[in-house]
């Protein structure tokens, strides 16, 4: 829903509500540094600090995914995730 307003131009609900969705344990890094959706939000300074905020605790799985096997346990090859802040 959040990115939906971010794309109609209601930022203000937009980064209220993503706030709210990152807060209660979503931070798919690449999915909010990639969607276009979310461009009216980016020149935000709120959206700005809870990308940041995003990308740090998918570091977190990440390197918790790494130290547990996960790749193993999965059989997959990791790719590095992790992206640039735009």
């Amino acid at each position: 829903m959040s990115r939906h307003l971010a794309h109609l131009n209601d930022v203000n609900p937009a980064l209220d509500l993503l706030e709210r969705v990152v807060t209660s344990g979503f931070f798919c890094f690449p999915a909010m540094a990639r969607d276009p959706w979310l461009d009216s939000l980016r020149k935000k300074p709120a959206f700005t600090k809870l990308l940041q905020r995003v990308e740090a605790r998918h570091q977190e799985a990440l390197t918790a995914f790494e130290r547990l096997g996960g790749d193993r346990a999965l059989g997959i090859a990791l790719t590095n995730t992790t992206l640039e802040s735009p």
